[in-house]
């Protein structure tokens, strides 16, 4: 406004003067309405990361300090734990086990007073062992041919098909005390029938290349070492806006969900899980503090029902609103008598190909299988990096 009075009084020509005072109106109308500061952030961010192959670049980019006694250390000193999770089949199990499953994992959700990371990393299938194993035992010649040919069969069948195992992690970022953390985690998946293990430094290493997709020395354990002395980051990225590249070999890109349905069935995301395709999956759960969300909750009624009573004066009908109402007292309500907590959450999946054509086909797929689940899904233009450090086991929501 100063600045639009001072441009006003200029002795110079109408137009001039109405140009000039429609560029601080502009700005401010950006930075008030359209969030101007955090898209000159994201550009700042994304020119000044536009290639990284820089050391010192890498090393703060992601923060990872040190794999020590089976910990992650990041930049500021704090030790990051995960545990492997053992799978069950949820689909197949009768209605009442889903229920009490449910039930659990509703409690599991509820102990929980510090940030956590559900990880699903998609592993090629390695059948090496189990052959060897299989050969050993038929021995004999005349079951050589036999062998051969279910040798080609299995391969032929799991690259055409593109079969990919499906490892979850349990992600435990230092809060407050990591061993109490741990156990608290190890004792209620234990509720849940999942069986868990932590990850000691060397399995840490192997997650985190296969997440990052690192070349693969013959000496697997030459490359663990060499992977603990180069934290194991890649040596070269490419920062595009939509999608980023390793190593000059790998393409990927972050999808996040941006939009959830009213209601979701029992094992809702089954489908992406189950689809084919490489992609990792994870989601931040992050208590949300009980003072500020009662609150906040009283002032959204409160809102809602003042908007309602508006529209009601004027013969307006507004569903969707009423709908929002009715929930948001339902929460309020269940929150009050202890009943439930409320949770920041953010879902973010990572497609993964070798190639941008076939990069552009993974994500058409994942948002056409998130689209079918009534998820809104988005790409985080110009974010790809805080996208990436959401995705890897550090336990931190960069894109929020």
């Amino acid at each position: 406004l100063p600045f639009a009075l001072i441009f006003f009084r200029l002795n110079i020509s109408l137009t001039i003067r109405i140009f000039l005072i429609s560029v601080p109106v502009s700005l401010a109308i950006g930075f008030m309405f359209f969030d101007l500061f955090m898209h000159i952030k994201n550009w700042y961010t994304w020119f000044k990361l536009r290639e990284i192959n820089n050391r010192d670049d890498l090393d703060k980019m992601f923060g990872i300090k040190e794999i020590k006694d089976n910990f992650i250390i990041n930049s500021k000193g704090k030790k990051i734990a995960i545990l492997r999770v053992n799978t069950i089949n949820f689909s197949i199990k009768p209605t009442n086990e889903k229920e009490a499953i449910i039930s659990s994992f509703q409690k599991f959700l509820n102990s929980l007073d510090f940030p956590t990371q559900i990880l699903m990393n998609t592993e090629s299938i390695e059948l090496d062992d189990y052959l060897d194993s299989l050969k050993s035992r038929t021995g004999q010649k005349q079951f050589s041919e036999l062998y051969d040919k279910y040798k080609a069969h299995l391969q032929e069948t799991i690259k055409t098909n593109k079969i990919m195992n499906r490892i979850f992690y349990f992600v435990i970022p230092e809060d407050t005390d990591i061993g109490i953390q741990i156990k608290i985690c190890f004792e209620r998946l234990g509720s849940l029938n999942l069986k868990a293990k932590q990850l000691n430094s060397a399995e840490i290493v192997s997650l985190l290349d296969n997440l990052m997709k690192k070349e693969i020395k013959e000496d697997k354990n030459q490359f663990a070492e060499s992977l603990v002395d180069d934290k194991e980051l890649p040596k070269y990225i490419v920062n595009r806006p939509d999608y980023f590249q390793i190593n000059k070999e790998q393409y990927q890109r972050v999808i996040y969900a941006t939009g959830y349905p009213r209601y979701v069935e029992s094992g809702f995301l089954d489908r992406i899980i189950s689809s084919p395709g490489d992609f990792d999956l994870s989601i931040h759960i992050t208590p949300y503090p009980i003072e500020g969300m009662l609150i906040g909750l009283n002032r959204e009624l409160q809102k809602q029902r003042a908007d309602l009573y508006s529209m009601s004066m004027k013969g307006i009908a507004n569903p969707s609103l009423e709908i929002q109402n009715r929930d948001t007292k339902t929460t309020l309500e269940s929150l009050q008598k202890g009943k439930e907590r409320l949770f920041n959450v953010s879902l973010y999946i990572n497609c993964k190909a070798s190639s941008l054509k076939e990069l552009n086909l993974l994500t058409k797929k994942v948002e056409s299988e998130l689209n079918s689940l009534m998820i809104l899904p988005r790409v985080p233009k110009l974010r790809m990096v805080q996208g990436l450090k959401s995705i890897i086991p550090l336990g931190s929501d960069e894109l929020k």
